[in-house]
């Protein structure tokens, strides 16, 4: 069992991916930006819950924006250390959506035969009249590419929980209790550097 994980978060320009770290991770703790200087690269820190009420420490590696063609040598360079991937597109950028097309697909060809959890977020559904990315198509894009969708918006913190508990609780399934037994020690996990907790 590792004692924390580390999660890359790739997506295009002005999708939101900043905007979505700082408001799951700090929530109403300050006023939610939308006016974020161009990321080259943050890490955020956080303590998630699971849906077995365990916790995960998570490391959240926030890059820059990609876009078309893509560097392939990023996407190597972050499988080399990569746990899971979260990949963002907005849904009122059609663009965005096809360079997550892009990412996954890259990322499958080069992690040979590593299983790693990938969930995709689509943002900004507070932007509906907007839409460029049709719901039906990306949830059929989903399935195909084997990632799990969820439509969320920045502004509105809970409707980020389910994405990232969804994660945490991947990232360290549950073992068979008749094959591997666990051992529980008592003791006090303290935050990283900010703490979802439901």
């Amino acid at each position: 069992m590792k004692s924390h994980y580390k999660v890359v978060v790739l997506g295009a320009k002005q999708t939101g991916k900043t905007s979505i770290l700082d408001q799951v991770i700090n929530g109403s703790k300050h006023k939610f930006s939308t006016n974020y200087e161009p990321t080259i690269e943050d890490i955020f820190g956080a303590v998630i819950d699971t849906d077995r009420q365990t916790k995960e420490k998570i490391y959240l590696f926030d890059f820059s924006g990609m876009s078309a063609p893509l560097n392939i040598d990023a996407i190597k360079t972050y499988l080399a250390f990569a746990d899971a991937f979260i990949l963002v597109y907005a849904i009122n950028d059609k663009n965005s959506y096809l360079i997550v097309d892009h990412i996954k697909k890259a990322i499958d060809r080069y992690k040979d035969k590593r299983d790693m959890p990938i969930i995709t977020i689509g943002n900004k559904v507070d932007r509906f009249r907007e839409r460029q990315v049709d719901c039906d198509e990306s949830q059929g894009w989903a399935q195909r590419e084997k990632t799990r969708l969820f439509e969320v918006t920045a502004t509105e913190r809970k409707s980020l929980i389910e994405p990232f508990v969804y994660l945490a609780s991947k990232l360290n399934p549950p073992q068979n209790k008749t094959t591997f037994p666990q051992l529980h020690r008592k003791g006090k996990t303290g935050n990283i550097l900010g703490s979802l907790e439901l």
